[in-house]
């Protein structure tokens, strides 16, 4: 097989994981606001859209596809590892809770969203650490 044809190889691989990870955090989004999506969404009236600002910040990992510079990819790398901020807190309690009230009141979720939201986070980090692989090594090929 020729340099030509296994950079075409490359190519492809890195267009289908830039596509499975867009779906991955879509579906990850989507679990994550299903658990405290009002919470975010209440506390972001007070804070100016902050809270939302940081849930959405995964979507900047998408920039480490265009391979520009190291830099450039493993810093949309680290912006793809915040969800683990507010998730490993989150895991000393199984079923995962959520405030309910202003005045603090917790209530816990149900165990069928609990796994869903860790089944979606782990494909999610682990869609994006192989596309951190991928575009690290795409990028000294092409360097």
């Amino acid at each position: 097989m020729g340099e030509k044809e296994e950079d075409n190889q490359l190519e492809k691989r890195l267009e289908w994981l830039s596509l499975a990870y867009l779906i991955s955090l879509i579906g990850f989004l989507f679990m994550v606001y299903n658990w405290m999506g009002g919470l975010i969404i209440w506390i972001s009236i007070y804070f100016l859209g902050l809270p939302l600002l940081y849930v959405c910040l995964p979507f900047l990992g998408l920039l480490m596809f265009m391979r520009r510079g190291k830099v450039r990819i493993v810093l949309s790398f680290l912006t793809s590892l915040t969800p683990l901020y507010y998730l490993i807190p989150a895991l000393q309690s199984f079923p995962f809770t959520v405030q309910t009230t202003a005045a603090g009141h917790i209530d816990s979720i149900s165990v069928p969203l609990t796994i869903g939201i860790l089944l979606s986070a782990s494909i999610f980090l682990l869609v994006s650490i192989i596309s951190f692989w991928y575009c690290l090594r795409a990028y000294c090929l092409k360097v």
